[in-house]
């Protein structure tokens, strides 16, 4: 495809963002103006790139829809019951989320999706004769936002209930950590509780390694990483060392492993190729540091995304027709489509998001707040075994107590 078809087809797959909310029509010409910010030999390979995820990463309110009717198929096996008609009277639907659309917005459609087919309301309270809950959200990054509604699912819910919780995108470490949270509230509670995800957004940076009897070393990890995570071939532009070591200064809580590395130097990732992540990777960073460095308060925004810690940012590339995630790069959805004379007329976004102030907070955590004290023992991360440890396991130089004493 040349130029301008990829363009059109980029502008068909978001024409429904943020629908009747946006000054402007996503069309053809707005992808153009987005991606002519970008220096002018990446920008072809931006716009092919950028196609080949949303295909794949974009979830229109038709491919929800699709979800939700096999969300309910599967929970009506599950628990076997004889009919899905019958689940739906059986099991309740919560809502949780004060702030933010994205949970409530979920929850209308399926509403409407069981009015339209049953003409039968969806149950979505709480009571001591119901004892199947399930709870719906659009995606799970840093898992901070994540786990503080799911606690507050958990702490109304009948003892020795279950609890489904289906996330669209769920990142495999936020899952983690949101599970490794609330084990005390689910024994306490008795609750069967599970997370689903329909795409699984790999972001663990852990290597495992094992040795047999006869020394071999066995190493396990995920096989692809689907974040943005450069290599450290970016280390060599002026504009991302300068970054990388002003987070640096933040004290000992930033990013230990910046750059992307064995075993991962020649993955693909979510990207049509290898040499293609690396451009779009590099470009998408260079151009978020410009946007921060226009800014007088840097706190809690990086150049990929929001993120628990000091870093380059999350690095998830994925949208839906509701709106797109703080955790993606600020190239796709920080800035104005019109000049309104503040700094976010310094960038034109392909994807602007609908900002909710207090679910922001939620999910950018301040580095040097007492939530983050509290947290970032789960995120040291050993440079040797890439194994997480806490105080309890620290070799006092940076290691683990394994690993200390080799350095």
């Amino acid at each position: 495809m040349n130029r301008k078809q990829i363009t059109e087809e980029i502008a068909n797959i978001i024409q429904n963002f943020r629908k009747d909310e946006l000054p402007i029509q996503l069309d053809s010409r707005h992808v153009e103006k987005w991606v002519s910010q970008f220096s002018k030999e990446t920008q072809d390979i931006i716009l092919f790139e950028t196609l080949h995820v949303l295909n794949e990463w974009y979830f229109n309110d038709s491919k929800i829809d699709d979800i939700l009717d096999s969300i309910l198929s599967y929970i009506t096996r599950k628990y076997e019951f004889s009919s899905e008609f019958e689940m739906l009277k059986s099991v309740s639907f919560i809502q949780v989320q004060e702030t933010g659309l994205s949970q409530r917005k979920m929850l209308e459609r399926l509403i409407n999706m069981v009015n339209d087919r049953y003409d039968y309301p969806l149950k979505t309270s709480v009571d001591e004769e119901t004892k199947h809950y399930v709870y719906i959200d659009d995606g799970l990054y840093t898992g901070k936002r994540a786990r503080t509604d799911i606690e507050e699912c958990l702490w109304l819910l009948p003892r020795e209930s279950t609890l489904d919780v289906f996330y669209i995108v769920g990142a495999t470490q936020g899952v983690e950590y949101v599970k490794n949270k609330l084990t005390s509230i689910i024994d306490e509670q008795n609750i069967q509780f599970k997370i689903h995800t329909y795409k699984k957004l790999c972001n663990n940076k852990k290597v495992s390694k094992t040795y047999e009897y006869n020394g071999e070393c066995i190493e396990t990890y995920e096989k692809y990483k689907k974040c943005l995570w450069p290599t450290s071939r970016a280390s060599g532009i002026q504009e991302i060392a300068d970054y990388y070591s002003s987070l640096m200064q933040l004290g000992d809580n930033y990013e230990k492993i910046p750059y992307r590395a064995y075993p991962w130097e020649n993955d693909n990732g979510i990207f049509s190729s290898a040499q293609n992540r690396e451009v779009v990777e590099i470009e998408f960073l260079v151009k978020g540091i410009e946007i921060i460095r226009s800014l007088s308060k840097e706190s809690k925004m990086y150049p990929l995304g929001y993120n628990l810690w000091p870093s380059f940012g999350f690095g998830s590339f994925c949208a839906f027709d509701m709106n797109i995630s703080n955790a993606c790069p600020l190239v796709l959805w920080w800035g104005n489509l019109l000049k309104e004379g503040n700094p976010l007329d310094n960038w034109y976004p392909l994807l602007p998001r609908r900002s909710n102030a207090e679910s922001d907070e939620a999910d950018a955590l301040d580095w040097n707040s007492d939530d983050f004290e509290m947290e970032k023992d789960q995120y040291n991360m050993c440079p040797d075994c890439f194994c997480y440890f806490g105080h309890d396991q620290d070799g006092g130089n940076g290691f683990c107590i394994d690993c200390a004493w080799k350095h």
